[in-house]
């Protein structure tokens, strides 16, 4: 039961929906100020990302270092990047809890490195 005059915790302008909402802002703004990436901590978002979608749970270390070609230490090293920069979150200790928090970047194909000209396209 609630208090009176107070709402009940659900709902809007409650302290726990306050500080709910105060949350997601807070998350939100750490998703939208994520850090550029290096190289290998880009190739290292694409796995995990491409992981996660073709088997619905993220890797484990040793997976990941296998589809990487690098050892566990240097795969370790790339996931504290990614968390350092605000691209994924890991609940430390527990096995296989790597979320994604923004997808990784693609590259621009119409940028003209993608682009052929016609000549490379003649047979």
């Amino acid at each position: 039961m609630s208090l009176p005059n107070t709402p009940p915790p659900n709902e809007p302008g409650s302290p726990a929906h306050q500080a709910a909402l105060a949350a997601v802002v807070a998350f939100a703004a750490q998703v939208m100020n994520a850090r550029p990436l290096l190289p290998a901590q880009l190739d290292c978002l694409r796995v995990l990302s491409e992981w996660i979608n073709d088997h619905g749970i993220a890797p484990t270390l040793t997976q990941l270092a296998t589809e990487l070609d690098m050892s566990k230490g240097q795969a370790r090293a790339q996931l504290r990047g990614l968390v350092r920069k605000g691209w994924i979150t890991r609940g430390w200790g527990r096995a296989r809890s790597i979320a994604i928090l923004r997808d990784p970047p693609m590259p621009d194909f119409t940028d003209p490195v993608f682009l052929l000209s016609d000549e490379t396209t003649r047979c």
